[in-house]
């Protein structure tokens, strides 16, 4: 078949200009990033900058090709150990894909494809290199299915394989993980309860008969109110800090623009620049009406508003915190890990209409707080709800998808319209890049969709709408850029031939099958694209070099600004593992049908496996992306899934081929013996391997966490410097782990102090204050208590050494009244409510917040602010206090921080 008959079929010509201009701008994006990469190394390295020693690696050199050598020589037992079992499972599935594709490109090309090319018939397209060449019902066929039997059955091996790696791997973590994360390793949620279940004593007691017994239950509270306020306060605390650091800037350049005529002038002559205003318009004064503008001081209007709404959160923590209602959920800590891993595979209640999902390594940090405690009925609710929306999102890309796919031969569309395609022949060489380009432009942006779905059906936790992501995006992919590309090619092609098929009904399979056979050269193309345009936008992080410089740089005036938008990369493998497996769906199952994509998905599984290797050590926190190896469980998922597909896809090309010898008949036989046995060893594992994923067995319940003997590390490993340090720090981190059984004892004011000592840096500006705050300032205003840890923090995170900005309150405003109550005594701590530093991991963050708080801005070299600073810090008097630690204004009258400095953790450590 033609090129001009079929409007599946690309040329020759355009698939190799379309190679030509992916190769072109792969390589161009590739100097982009050799050049971008010493320049932005916030973006492209960020790790050697990190502050945790466990996470620092070894700077790169600043030459234009020294990451490539470095990165090749990273080992996976180097990720292993300073990364996490996720990223070194996620290296193993590629460097099995690398080689898997690497065997079937030498077998394939060098037996396949000359058969594939017998009768080709001097073709000029790309069918010329795959099956639809040969005669129906060709013994030939036998080659090519002996060649996919064995591939399927290497799969199933290597996935075997894996699986009994992955289990001793994943045991090993789950032992580790009670001495480096132990309030994790032994706690479960509890969703879904009511009536006596609320009650954390009656929980115990029908917990406490598993072995070691029950060490703390936490039910959840309704903390809505007190999150609106804290949702409201950080949005005041933008304002002021905004247009605080604005006024410096602003008196920055005045400073800077009288030294131009005067160099010696004295800052403290100059008077400083109008405060910011704004004119408000007010229909009453006085409780008269009385219409007109009224202009106020924007920086004291913000104050004011900070000092209004940390006083009604010190009111609501003191008034309302016990009396909170409890929601229908409940952290479970036991003090044996086995206990925990018991609980979760038990039934909990004898009530038929009870519904409690158990979850087991819940983190803090991974809780959805709003929606922790949605009822089962609620939550079936809107996942029916978020059903019908994906059904017409199905639709919607189907038919985009659809109308894509149709570009595939220009030259058949222009013959359908009539139009002379000589009169536009540069459209034929687009043919194999623009709709591979338009469909994966299409398959970027579904994800997004998809997680706002996800989290509408009210997710506990945000890896659960990660992993719900990753299956819903998969099958979207397989639906619109596998499945039916396939079946609207072969569409085209049978209303093309319409008129002679209904004369001939027997036609209808063959041309099918005819269609369907040569629809591999749009998956050629696209496989193509994936492999160098696709890896050098994610070699580059487009986005993230966005967010991290550019975004900044136009948007970001504040230094918390800055300080957020440099939050570490995250690796985002819900929608990467989909589009992995997605290559390996197509090229598994065109491997025998059309040779020529096996070198493509060999050199796209091996560019990506350096990318992540490079990615893992250099730029992906990992801390960001720990789900304790189970994202390999969603691969093992996706994968028996892709064989499905091909087998049922090779199933009917057998049917199809002919069943009227008994040749024909045989080769639909192994077809479908091979689709049975695939569901038999996918059934056997699911039942019988699929739970060592998740839980430990009994028979490890005091087992050491020790590697595997083929696990050892290399000697020859050339990251021995960073590994030695990871382990190290890991060691450390083992033996001064704290004891699931004992609470964690309180920092010492030492403690606290040498930490924020250690974050100093010598060459940030600060200014400096005189005096230590006190509970009671000069003029008698009594300060409130913060909490324990908070009066022994603020005892010196206010003094002269500490670099922290809080200048002398001995300004009076209109706003400001000084207190004559009696000295309130405070009730945030949480030590009051029983709430113990391991409490605290499993309480909601909304009620751990306290309500001083901090407002950042940069130093003010030129003194012109520290009045109106002073003034700021009166009004917010045991409320809130402006810092300047680690942010200053740079020679373009921009805001800089400094990036050793950690703003969050400086933050905790204060109100904590």
């Amino acid at each position: 078949m033609s090129s001009d008959d079929s409007p599946n079929v690309i040329s020759t010509s355009a698939f190799i200009s379309a190679l030509q201009a992916n190769f072109g701008i792969a390589c161009v994006l590739l100097i982009f990033f050799c050049i971008a990469r010493p320049k932005l190394k916030r973006v492209y390295a960020p790790k050697t900058y990190s502050v945790e020693k466990r996470k620092k690696v070894s700077s790169l050199g600043d030459g234009f090709f020294d990451w490539i050598i470095p990165t090749i020589k990273i080992s996976e037992n180097y990720v292993l150990c300073s990364s996490n079992l996720d990223s070194y499972m996620i290296l193993r599935t590629l460097r099995f894909l690398r080689n898997f594709f690497l065997a079937t490109s030498i077998i394939s090309c060098s037996i396949i494809l000359p058969i594939n090319m017998q009768n080709s018939n001097n073709s000029t397209d790309l069918s010329r290199f795959s099956a639809s060449n040969l005669y129906k019902d060709s013994n030939k066929f036998w080659f090519h299915l002996i060649y996919y039997v064995i591939t399927i059955g290497l799969v199933l091996y290597i996935l075997l394989r894996e699986s009994a790696l992955f289990i001793r791997l994943r045991q090993r973590a789950l032992l580790k993980s009670r001495i480096q994360k132990p309030e994790k390793a032994h706690t479960i949620l509890v969703s879904g309860l009511k009536n006596e279940y609320l009650d954390e004593n009656y929980l115990k007691k029908i917990f406490g008969i598993l072995p070691g017994g029950v060490k703390r239950v936490v039910v959840n509270k309704d903390a809505s109110e007190l999150e609106i306020l804290l949702k409201q306060r950080e949005k005041i605390i933008q304002n002021l800090e905004v247009t605080l650091t604005k006024y410096i800037i602003v008196c920055e350049k005045l400073l800077k623009k009288k030294r131009k005529t005067s160099p010696d002038i004295d800052p403290e002559t100059i008077p400083p620049p109008p405060h910011p205003i704004k004119s408000y318009l007010r229909l009453r004064r006085n409780g008269k009406l009385s219409p007109g503008f009224e202009t106020v001081d924007l920086i004291e209007l913000f104050s004011n508003q900070l000092l209004e709404i940390n006083k009604k959160i010190f009111t609501f923590k003191e008034t309302e915190l016990k009396n909170l209602k409890n929601k229908s959920s409940a952290f479970i800590t036991f003090n044996d890990q086995i206990s925990a891993h018991l609980a979760v595979q038990s039934i909990v209640s004898q009530d038929l209409t009870s519904v409690t999902p158990k979850l087991l390594d819940t983190e803090q940090s991974d809780v959805i707080w709003s929606d922790i405690s949605v009822n089962p009925y609620s939550k079936k609710i809107k996942i029916y709800i978020s059903s019908a929306i994906t059904l017409f999102l199905a639709l919607t890309w189907g038919s985009l998808s659809y109308s894509i796919t149709t570009l595939t031969n220009i030259d058949f569309l222009l013959k359908a319209f009539n139009i002379d395609t000589s009169k536009v022949t540069f459209l034929s060489k687009l043919n194999g890049f623009i709709p591979a380009l338009l469909l994966s432009i299409l398959v970027s942006i579904l994800p997004y969709f998809l997680m706002f779905l996800v989290r509408m059906e009210g997710r506990p936790r945000r890896s659960d709408v990660d992993f719900d992501v990753c299956n819903r995006f998969f099958l979207f992919l397989v639906f619109t850029v596998f499945v039916l590309p396939q079946f609207s090619n072969t569409l085209n092609g049978l209303v093309l031939k319409f008129t002679g098929i209904l004369s001939n009904t027997q036609e209808v399979l063959n041309q099918v099958i005819e269609y369907f056979i040569i629809s591999n050269t749009l998956f050629v193309t696209f496989v193509v694209l994936r492999t160098f345009l696709s890896t050098a936008v994610f070699l580059l992080m487009i986005p993230s070099v966005l967010n991290r410089s550019l975004k900044p740089y136009l948007f970001a005036i504040s230094p918390r600004q800055i300080y957020m938008a440099e939050k570490p990369t995250k690796f985002e493998w819900q929608t990467m593992i989909p589009q992995h497996l997605l290559v390996f769906l197509i090229g598994l199952n065109y491997s025998a049908i059309s040779p020529l994509i096996n070198p493509f998905c060999f050199l796209y599984f091996l560019l990506f496996y350096y990318i992540y290797k490079f990615k893992f050590k250099y730029i992906y926190d990992q801390d960001q992306f720990s789900l304790g190896g189970t994202s390999f469980v969603c691969i093992l998922h996706q994968t028996f899934k892709s064989l499905f597909m091909v087998e049922f896809v090779w199933l009917l090309i057998m049917v199809a081929n002919g069943v009227t010898t008994k040749s024909g008949v045989a080769r639909v036989i192994v077809s479908a013996a091979v689709l049975v046995y695939t569901f038999r060893v996918y059934g056997s594992v699911k039942r019988n391997v699929f739970p060592y994923f998740y839980y430990l067995p009994i028979a490890l319940h005091d087992a050491s966490p020790n590697f595997d003997s083929e696990l050892s590390f290399n000697s020859n490993l050339k990251d021995t410097n960073d590994l030695a340090e990871n382990i190290d720090e890991s060691i450390v981190d083992e033996k001064a782990g704290p004891s699931v059984t004992d609470d964690v004892s309180q920092r010492s004011v030492n403690d606290v102090e040498s930490s924020l000592e250690s974050e100093k840096s010598p060459v940030t500006p600060f200014l400096q204050h005189s005096s230590p705050l006190t509970r009671k300032s000069k003029h008698g205003k009594i300060i409130p208590e913060i909490s324990k840890s908070s009066q022994k923090v603020y005892s010196h995170i206010l003094d002269f050494s500490k670099n922290v900005l809080v200048v002398e309150r001995n300004f009076k405003t209109k706003s400001y009244k000084p207190k004559t109550s009696k000295r309130v005594k405070t009730s945030s701590s949480m030590e009051e409510y029983g709430y113990s530093d391991s409490h605290k991991q499993f309480i909601n963050p909304a009620i751990l917040a306290n309500f001083f708080s901090f407002v950042w801005t940069p130093y003010d070299d030129s003194g012109l602010t520290k009045d109106l600073v002073a003034k700021v810090n009166m009004i917010g008097e045991g409320y809130f206090s402006v810092v300047s630690k680690g942010a200053f204004i740079n020679g373009r009258n921009k805001v800089g921080i400094d990036f050793n400095f950690d703003f969050t953790h400086f933050e905790t450590l204060a109100l904590s």
